[in-house]
């Protein structure tokens, strides 16, 4: 039996990253016209396909987030050991390891313009990690069950968080607290994105609906049923 992918992450040029929930590996697959199934690299310890890569070890345990920087060349992992690891794919190497939650990181994201990485997890806390100092720099509470998802804003002045409490929270970073608390899902919420130029927000949730949020008036402007739950 095959293991399953839980994760993917694009990016806007070089290729995919997707990462096995349960062999606790990241492996990065590169798009290319001439073959689109050209092997780039993993991060599981061995070297594979086209390019002769030494890779670093993988996790000790699954890995449940994922997602790569602005520059394309950085990967941040989150594992159900509370680790996240960060490699650098052209040197194919581990460049920073954090440890910090005290369970699984279920969700990360990194800042568009700085060296900054948000983490999501189990343990109900978010933190914004300084990757160049390796420090923590702060920590927001208020979710009261697992963040299943988190995304930065395109201006990198707030940060959204969606969990398993039903719930969808606006921090701001500069004041480091909540700004507003969208409560009106009625289940876990899985998943969300933000407008990249307008004040727009859409989270979807185990509740089978998508809704569409203003903000700047904090309002809900639109939902939409369907017939299965997003995840």
């Amino acid at each position: 039996m095959q293991p399953s992918i839980y994760l993917v992450s694009l990016t806007m040029t070089r290729g995919v990253c997707r990462a096995h929930f349960e062999c606790q590996l990241c492996q990065v697959w590169e798009a290319s016209i001439k073959d689109p199934h050209h092997w780039w690299g993993g991060f599981e310890g061995q070297s594979l396909g086209y390019r002769e890569t030494r890779c670093p070890p993988g996790f000790t345990s699954p890995v449940e987030s994922v997602s790569f920087d602005s520059s394309e060349v950085t990967i941040g992992a989150g594992a159900a050991s509370g680790t996240i690891k960060i490699w650098n794919i052209e040197e194919a190497k581990v460049v920073r390891t954090f440890t910090g939650h005290k369970s699984s990181c279920a969700s990360l994201d990194f800042h568009r313009f700085g060296e900054f990485l948000a983490i999501g997890s189990s343990d109900t806390n978010m933190k914004i990690w300084d990757t160049r100092q390796q420090r923590c720099i702060h920590t927001y509470k208020g979710h009261t069950q697992r963040i299943n998802v988190l995304k930065f804003t395109p201006d990198g002045r707030w940060i959204v968080s969606g969990g398993a409490d039903n719930s969808v929270k606006v921090w701001d970073l500069t004041a480091g607290k909540l700004m507003h608390d969208f409560c009106l899902h009625e289940g876990p919420v899985n998943c969300l994105v933000v407008h990249p130029y307008e004040f727009l927000l859409a989270t979807g949730s185990v509740d089978k609906t998508v809704k569409f949020w203003d903000l700047e008036t904090f309002e809900l402007i639109g939902s939409a049923g369907h017939e299965v739950f997003f995840s």
